[in-house]
């Protein structure tokens, strides 16, 4: 029994539009592989030069504030317990038996 031609139609256009999605996908997939590090320049540390000297100025210019260990609120502070903790007693080695 032949296949009615509307079918054969509808067979050729959908085969169309999935070469179509392949063919766009690999294209996303092949540039995006063209946009990432290799492997060497993570180890030796050469990402691009601008965004490796903007985090290396940042790292440079922190400047940490250590007033607040002057605060009284801070200094108010008590440890409670005892320095160092000491094992305790501990249950059975076989928690299954009773």
């Amino acid at each position: 029994m032949a296949k009615p031609i509307e079918q054969k139609n509808r067979q050729k256009i959908l085969i169309g539009v999935l070469i179509v999605a392949v063919i766009i996908a690999g294209f996303f997939w092949y540039s995006n592989l063209q946009k990432k590090p290799s492997l060497e320049n993570l180890i030796s540390g050469d990402l691009s030069g601008s965004a490796s000297l903007v985090n290396e100025e940042k790292i440079k210019n922190i400047q940490l504030d250590i007033n607040v260990l002057d605060d009284s609120l801070f200094g108010s502070l008590r440890s409670h317990g005892v320095l160092p903790v000491t094992a305790g007693q501990t249950g059975n080695t076989n928690p299954f038996i009773r």
